[in-house]
């Protein structure tokens, strides 16, 4: 039994010393396949740096050019919108209409707030429905965009987003 026993255990080690030897010629063809592609990347990036090298000088133009198209434009922006939204606001706040209308409400603005505390047996159950079929779309738009971002913009991103959309809209 222990001749059979020795053989087996021999055959055993040829088959190991067998398949390392495999095992060492794929990982230095690894090796070689590695070596070759980084000489590509190389002569590739000289090669393109020499293109850039060559071309730098309209490269720069083109940046002076953006850049002056860039602040020429961003000024017109914010001097043109300034102007936009000041009118806004003087238009919508000098009307008479929106006086007329805060004058009228003005005595219902505390109680719009203070009502909630009062009628708990109202407003407990519409708060807990608003607020699962606002978590619920959440959730499930947080979990596809996190897929298709990367991680980037996630379910926390957009829970956050819709409570700060809910505050907003309960105030204004």
């Amino acid at each position: 039994i222990k001749g059979t026993e020795v053989k087996e255990e021999s055959h055993r080690q040829e088959r190991v010393e067998k398949q390392i030897v495999k095992e060492k010629e794929k990982l230095e063809a690894a090796v070689k396949e590695v070596q070759e592609a980084a000489q590509n990347v190389t002569q590739s990036a000289k090669t393109l740096g020499g293109a850039v090298i060559s071309n730098s000088t309209e490269v720069k133009d083109a940046v002076v050019d953006v850049s002056q198209s860039a602040r020429s434009l961003g000024g017109a922006v914010i001097f043109n919108g300034l102007g936009i939204i000041t009118r806004f606001l003087t238009t919508l706040l000098g009307s008479k209409e929106f006086r007329k209308d805060i004058l009228r409400r003005r005595p219902h603005y505390l109680s719009d707030w203070t009502d909630g505390f009062k009628r708990k047996r109202q407003v407990i159950p519409a708060v807990l429905f608003l607020y699962f079929a606002c978590l619920a779309p959440a959730v499930s738009f947080g979990t596809i965009a996190s897929e298709i971002t990367n991680g980037s913009i996630g379910v926390v991103e957009f829970l956050l987003g819709s409570g700060m959309a809910g505050m907003m809209y309960s105030i204004f």
